[in-house]
């Protein structure tokens, strides 16, 4: 068995035996219990785009997805934990100078980061961000804003912040640490879907950063962190959609080979069969886009961006409809608290809006198609 055979299979192990059975309790308590988050680290998840030279595991994003999509199948909640970790350490590695990764690619194997983009004003749409970013005169940064809905808002520990520069009115991005003076939490969201993520809000009240905390695009517009920063969390996200249908999928078959409808089991019943098929369709879709996106990326082929999307989009819709089709398979029951498929639903809605809405998934990709 070859080394990444090995790793899938340790993974595969560590959600079916660790995450699985607390599911339910995850989505109950709206947290993850502080001793699987200690697993999590135990299994070095938090490294697995993080170059050796660091400590990490430097993964390449196919395999990370395939991990992903596995941690997914088991809770969507820790995996998406993990995406907004990784999505952020993906764009310190891409954009951070050399002294900024020395001091922060080790805190990153066991702390979580978080990418800080949208804000109160207008989401994360650039003409309306209001965070400043102004030079000081001993070549630092200062920054003044507020951040919401961030993935992992509250529970990390380090956060890549876009802020418009006083000078330019350029929208750069800088890393900042919960510990620096002028950094506050602010409120946690209560979301009826992914119940597991804390997803909150900062204040920066004239918080300042060195120079060295600057993230810099060379050859392009500083814009493109945040589009990298999408692009990488959507093919991600298309690996938790493609676990949590493939969540759905293993119950459904579940429970209808071993529900009796009069004198056969519900998996015959032509209706529940068409269900299934269609649950696995789209399952096995979200899996195929998301794959061939990470291979893109892998590659360094930019044309990633759109597939990366494609799964993003086309996943959250499907994954939807295979919850809604996992609980009309299960009856009255698909709607009770007892079982996971309703939580599976909420899950589904939540991942809708997660790095991006549905909507604003088809204007990229039909952009991308009129532009090509």
């Amino acid at each position: 068995m070859d080394k990444n055979k090995m790793l899938l299979k340790m993974f595969t192990n560590f959600a079916q035996n660790e995450i699985a059975d607390l599911d339910m309790l995850i989505d109950k308590n709206h947290y993850i219990p502080d001793n699987l988050y200690e697993k999590i680290l135990a299994y070095e998840l938090l490294g697995l785009n993080v170059p050796k030279q660091y400590g990490g595991l430097d993964l390449p994003l196919e395999l990370i997805a395939e991990i992903i999509e596995i941690i997914a199948k088991s809770n969507a909640s820790v995996a998406v934990l993990l995406e907004g970790h990784i999505k952020t350490v993906y764009q310190l590695l891409r954009f951070g100078k050399p002294e900024l990764l020395a001091e922060y690619m080790p805190q990153s194997l066991q702390s979580i980061f978080a990418f800080a983009m949208t804000e109160a004003t207008g989401g994360s749409n650039p003409a309306y961000i209001r965070t400043k970013a102004e030079r000081t005169v001993d070549n630092h940064w200062c920054l003044t804003g507020n951040k919401i809905m961030i993935t992992n808002g509250g529970l990390a520990d380090v956060y890549v912040v876009m802020a418009k520069r006083t000078d330019t009115n350029a929208l750069d991005f800088f890393v900042v640490d919960k510990n620096m003076p002028g950094f506050a939490f602010t409120e946690q969201e209560n979301f009826i879907g992914l119940r597991g993520v804390a997803v909150g809000g900062i204040a920066l009240d004239h918080v300042k950063v060195p120079e060295s905390h600057h993230l810099v695009a060379e050859q392009y517009d500083q814009l493109t962190i945040g589009d990298s920063a999408h692009a990488d969390a959507r093919v991600l996200m298309g690996a938790v959609l493609s676990g949590l249908q493939h969540h759905a999928l293993i119950e459904v078959v579940t429970y209808t080979k071993k529900r009796m409808a009069g004198n056969q089991h519900l998996y015959d019943v032509p209706a529940i069969q068409r269900k299934i098929t269609d649950i696995a369709t789209g399952f096995r879709t979200t899996q195929l886009l998301y794959q061939k996106a990470a291979q893109l990326r892998d590659q360094q082929d930019s044309s990633y961006y759109e597939i990366a999307t494609m799964a993003k989009a086309y996943g959250s819709r499907t994954a939807v409809k295979s919850g809604d089709d996992a609980m009309q398979s299960f009856g009255a029951y698909g709607f009770s608290a007892d079982f996971p498929i309703e939580h599976l639903i909420r899950d589904a809605r939540a991942l809708e809006y997660a790095e991006g809405s549905v909507e604003k998934m088809r204007i990229e990709i039909s952009n991308y198609e009129v532009n090509r």
